[in-house]
């Protein structure tokens, strides 16, 4: 009966390295990460990620079934990591959650009265909260404002100061306005 149990947990400590896992691909269970990202619609309510940093997003398992994708839409993805796909082209991940982000087209500002439409608050924009991703311009920013009241949020490009421009010291040119003024 002893030779038995000798031999038997001989037999158990000799599979113990066997049972074991291998964790190669360096993520484990409860590893959750982010990243910005642009949803790419496959169809069928099928989706991919193309993220800022971490490139290619492929969810396989999710936390959040009721999710639609939006083709083009910008996300804040939270996800946990699980496996390389082959040849480094990304990461198949289990989604936990998705943050919808505000995108809008840059807006031309052409009239005075466009002017005080669009209005001036000021804003705080921190080094690094600026960066180009996703053909994205992405953009983090603070206001100061009271939160009771609404607020337009716009990236503008200013077309009234282009019909009168003034003198350039550099090109010694007298003022361009049109002849008509």
């Amino acid at each position: 009966m002893k030779k038995i149990k000798w031999l038997l947990g001989m037999l158990l400590l000799a599979l113990v390295p066997m049972l074991q896992s291998c964790d190669d691909d360096g993520y484990s269970i409860g590893d959750f990460s982010w990243d910005w990202a642009t949803v790419r619609a496959t169809g069928g309510g099928g989706y991919y990620l193309e993220g800022d940093r971490w490139g290619l997003i492929d969810p396989v398992a999710t936390s959040i079934p009721w999710f639609k994708p939006v083709d083009g839409e910008r996300v804040v993805a939270f996800f946990n990591p699980l496996y390389d796909m082959e040849g480094g082209k990304g990461v198949r991940v289990k989604m936990e959650g998705v943050q919808e982000l505000l995108t809008k087209e840059v807006e031309d500002m052409t009239t005075e009265e466009e002017a005080v439409e669009f209005g001036n608050d000021p804003i705080l924009i921190y080094q690094g909260d600026m960066w180009l991703g996703g053909k994205f311009l992405n953009v983090i920013f603070r206001q100061e404002l009271p939160r009771s009241e609404k607020h337009r949020i716009s990236l503008v490009q200013n077309k009234i100061c282009l019909l009168y421009t003034s003198p350039s010291p550099r090109d010694g040119l007298l003022s361009r306005m049109p002849s008509s003024a």
